[in-house]
C-alpha cells in the first residue's frame, strides 16, 4: 500500500483497542502518537512499552516489515527488536529480521515458525570494546560499522518491497536509506536517551529538564561538527535527508520502559479508565512457557545435598565484564553457591572450586531454577524485569551508561540493593545478608528489611 494509505490505517490503529500479549508481574503502557504530535503534562508519568506489534496488530491485512536493531554492543536491544519481531509474526505479518552474525551465538535462534532472519557480517562486539577502550570515539566506530553494514544490508533487501520498518530509535539509517515509513522503539531508562528523544522528536519537558536537554543538544552539536553522527557513512546514498525523514517517515515513537523503572502507581487507574487507548503488558523479554535448564535439576539436588544454602544467579549481561571475584567471594561467605554467566570467569579454577559454570547461558531460564535465592545482574533494563518478574531479591551491580539510574530506581522501590562494582568483598557479604533476610533466613522480594 501507499505510504499515505499506511498512514490513514496507523491514524486509525490509534483508536482501537490494543492486544493483550500476556500477563506479567511488571508492566508498562504503550501511547500512540503522531510524531509532530507534542506530548502534554501526563508525558511527566506517562510510560510505553517496546512492542511495536501493538500499533500494527490490529491491521486488517498483512505487512511486509523490516525489524532490527543497534547492530554492535547492543543485545539487549538486539534481543528487544527480536521479540518485537516474533510478536508481529505471530500477529500475522511476514517479517524480516536483520541480525549481526554474532547475535545466534549469544541470543540463540528465534522460537517463532514464519520469522525469517537474515545475519549480516559487521564488527565484532569485542573488536568494538577493545578499540573504544583504547579511546576511539563511539561516532568513529559507528561510522565504520555504517560503512560495512550498508552495502550488505542494500544488497539483501534489493527488490524486496516493505510496507514497514520497525527500528532501534537509535539506529534509524537503514530505514532512511531506503525510504521506509517506520515506527522508532526507543529505551526511556537511559536520562540521555530521554534528552535525545527531546532532541530529535520535539517531546515537551518539564522546566527541570529544558537544561539539560539543552546540554545534550548542545554536545550533540559540537561532536556532529568535529566527528560527525554516529548515523553518518561514506557506504549512504541516501537522498533523504534527516529532516524530511524525521518529518513524513517517522509514523510513531514506542518507548521501553521508563525513567522510573517500574510502573508508577498514579497509572494504573488511568489505563483502566481508557481500555480503548492503553493496555497493560508484561516485560519484552518475557517467554510464556519458559522452563529451567536442562542441567538444573541436577544441580538443585547437588547443592541440596551438600547443604549449600541456594542457588544464586551471577549475570552482567553480553558485554564483555570482568570477572566478579570479590562478589563471588562474598556469595560464598553467605551460604550460596553462584551460577555464572560471565564470561571472564571462564577457566579461572578458584572461582569453579566453589561456584559452577553451566554450560546453558539462557538467563531468563536459570531464574527459574529450583534453590534460586538471589540475583547478582548488572542493572540492564532487561535483567531487571526478569529478576524483578521471578520474585528474588537482586543484586544490582551497574558498570554503565543507564544501569546506575536503574540500579538507584529498584533500590527506592525496594526491589533489591545497589552494590558497587569495585565492592570488596565484606561490603558485598552485609548487602547480600540483607538481601537475604538477616544472617540465613528465607529471601526476601518485592520490599523486605531493607
Amino acid at each position: 500500500s501507499s505510504r499515505a494509505a499506511l498512514c490513514t490505517r496507523f491514524r486509525w490503529v490509534a483508536h482501537q483497542p490494543l492486544h493483550l500479549l500476556r500477563s506479567c508481574p511488571l508492566d508498562a503502557m504503550v501511547h500512540r502518537r503522531r510524531p509532530e504530535a507534542r506530548l502534554g503534562p501526563a508525558a511527566r508519568w506517562l510510560p510505553a512499552v517496546a512492542a511495536a506489534a501493538l500499533a500494527v496488530a490490529p491491521l486488517g491485512s498483512a505487512l511486509e516489515i523490516l525489524v532490527y536493531a543497534k547492530f554492535v554492543r547492543a543485545s539487549s536491544h538486539q534481543l528487544a527488536m527480536r521479540r518485537v519481531a516474533e510478536a508481529l509474526v505471530q500477529a500475522g505479518h511476514s517479517v524480516i529480521l536483520l541480525e549481526p552474525e554474532a547475535a545466534a551465538a549469544r541470543l540463540g535462534e528465534p522460537r517463532t515458525e514464519g520469522l525469517t532472519v537474515w545475519r549480516l557480517r559487521v564488527m565484532d562486539d569485542a573488536n568494538y570494546s577493545a578499540r573504544f577502550q583504547a579511546g576511539q570515539s563511539f561516532q568513529r566506530l559507528s561510522q565504520e560499522v555504517n560503512a560495512q553494514l550498508l552495502p550488505e544490508a542494500r544488497a539483501r533487501v534489493h527488490g524486496r518491497h516493505f510496507d514497514l520498518a520497525v527500528v532501534d530509535a537509535l539506529y534509524p539509517l537503514l530505514a532512511r536509506e531506503l525510504a521506509l515509513p517506520s515506527l522508532h522503539v526507543q529505551c526511556a531508562s537511559d536520562p540521555d536517551a530521554i534528552s535525545g528523544l527531546w532532541f530529535h522528536y520535539g517531546l515537551a519537558a518539564p522546566n527541570r529538564d529544558k537544561t539539560s536537554n539543552m546540554r545534550f543538544a548542545l554536545l550533540w552539536l559540537m561532536s556532529w561538527l568535529f566527528v560527525g553522527s554516529h548515523q553518518d557513512s561514506t557506504a549512504s546514498s541516501a537522498t533523504l535527508s534527516w529532516g524530511d525523514y524525521y518529518q513524513h517517515h517517522v509514523l510513531a515513537l514506542l518507548v521501553q520502559g521508563t525513567p522510573r523503572f517500574a510502573l508508577p502507581f498514579e497509572a494504573a487507574p488511568v489505563v483502566a479508565a481508557h481500555p480503548g487507548r492503553l493496555a497493560f503488558v508484561g516485560s519484552l523479554t518475557a517467554r510464556s512457557g519458559a522452563n529451567p535448564p536442562a542441567e538444573a535439576a541436577d544441580l538443585s539436588a547437588k547443592i541440596e545435598g551438600s547443604g549449600s544454602g541456594g542457588l544464586a544467579l551471577v549475570a552482567f549481561g553480553t558485554n564483555p565484564n570482568p570477572c566478579p571475584l570479590a562478589i563471588l567471594e562474598a556469595l560464598h561467605e553467605v551460604g550460596l553457591t553462584a551460577i555464572i554467566l560471565v564470561e571472564a570467569c571462564q577457566g579461572n579454577a578458584e572461582v569453579a572450586a566453589h561456584h559452577v559454570l553451566p554450560t546453558s547461558r539462557d538467563q531468563s531460564a536459570w531464574l527459574l531454577a529450583p534453590g534460586l535465592r538471589l540475583a547478582v545482574v548488572h542493572g540492564g533494563l532487561h535483567s531487571l524485569h526478569e529478576a524483578v518478574g521471578v520474585g528474588v531479591p537482586v543484586a544490582c551491580v551497574p558498570h554503565e551508561g543507564d544501569q546506575w539510574a536503574n540500579c538507584k530506581d529498584l533500590q527506592r522501590q525496594h526491589l533489591g540493593w545497589a552494590v558497587h562494582p569495585n565492592a570488596e568483598a565484606p561490603e558485598a557479604v552485609a548487602a547480600f545478608r540483607m538481601l537475604l533476610g538477616g544472617s540465613g533466613g528465607a529471601a526476601v522480594a518485592g520490599g523486605g528489611p531493607f
